[in-house]
């Protein structure tokens, strides 16, 4: 990537934070679309990124920031509806608006549109979903990102999609609450007792969307460990991390739902979304999130550098290192 004009979008954001450091430290021209100053940003830039002031809302803004861009990573999205309707407006109207934009650019290369593994929806208990498998997501979260899929789709670019599972690493704050548990001795199983999930690393999944802007134009991909882990390997990996024995409390799924009316409740009034909502509670129903990233290890040589341990004793200690535990 050195010397290769990128547009990012997100780059303030959790995993967009771990993208722009290594494309600067790769010598790629990073530039991102930031809002205008005083606007929230979870994570400063590198020293050797760019800002591009814009938004998704402006069109116009949007034009500027592609002119001269060969790689458009686009990973800015809503995870949590602050305002009804913030799925739609950001994730499908704001990632048509980009391509329009990157449409009308010169010299582009690849467009790569981060989605998610919640656009396919839950897999089998005995078999991760594969990318040709047909989508079914049951959240409108995932309801968002498949719409904007078909927009990167119907766009004419020369687009790649990357599906990434959960992920976590050091700056994550939705996995935050379960480190939190594990760290005082609890595991806290929410919905059903035995679940399976696939994960990967915000670093390893930086890497894996830089592999992914040379792929061939029009793939997709998981972008995931290698298999899925038993949600009691994950647990487990947590307590090692922190040396703690712990004690299984479970949440019945008939309280799911009231729980998550709460954490609304408690949410609008602090002013900000909560993570834990009714969208998550029908996430939480399915047992098994998993994905194969053999697709990915072929045609892009990509493995994750990470073992699960290693990511996980990473993710504590900078947790405790910033005072977040």
């Amino acid at each position: 990537m050195r010397g290769v004009r990128v547009l990012l979008t997100g780059a303030t954001g959790f995993v967009g934070s771990h993208l722009v450091e290594r494309l600067c430290a790769s010598g790629a021209d990073a530039r991102c679309l930031v809002r205008a100053a005083g606007g929230p940003a979870r994570h400063p830039l590198p020293e050797a990124a760019v800002p591009v002031e814009g938004s998704l809302e402006d069109a116009a803004a949007l034009a500027r920031a592609c002119e001269g861009a060969e790689v458009i990573m686009h990973l800015a999205g809503a995870v949590k509806e602050r305002r009804p309707g913030d799925f739609t407006r950001v994730n499908v109207e704001g990632t048509r608006r980009l391509c329009a934009a990157a449409a009308a650019a010169r010299g582009l290369r690849a467009f790569v549109h981060v989605s998610s593994l919640a656009a396919c929806g839950p897999s089998a208990a005995d078999r991760p979903r594969e990318e040709d498998d047909p989508p079914a997501p049951v959240s409108a979260y995932g309801r968002s990102k498949l719409a904007a899929e078909d927009c990167v789709r119907a766009s004419g670019l020369p687009w790649v999609i990357a599906r990434p599972p959960a992920v976590y690493g050091p700056r994550d704050r939705d996995l935050l609450m379960v480190f939190k548990c594990v760290a005082r001795g609890f595991d806290l199983r929410v919905g059903p007792a035995v679940r399976s999930v696939s994960l990967i690393h915000a670093s390893d999944l930086a890497a894996g969307l830089i592999a992914s802007a040379g792929a061939a134009p029009r793939s997709t991909y998981f972008l995931c460990d290698a298999a899925p882990y038993p949600w009691d390997a994950v647990v487990a990996a947590m307590a090692a991390a922190f040396g703690t024995h712990l004690r299984r409390l479970r949440v019945p799924r008939w309280a799911l739902l009231p729980a998550a009316l709460l954490s609304q409740s408690l949410g609008r009034i602090a002013g900000r979304p909560s993570i834990f909502n009714r969208d998550k509670v029908r996430e939480i129903a399915h047992a098994h999130w998993t994905c194969s990233g053999a697709r990915a290890a072929r045609e892009l040589g990509f493995v994750p550098e990470r073992t699960l341990e290693e990511g996980i004793a990473e993710t504590a200690a900078w947790y405790r290192e910033h005072g977040r535990l």
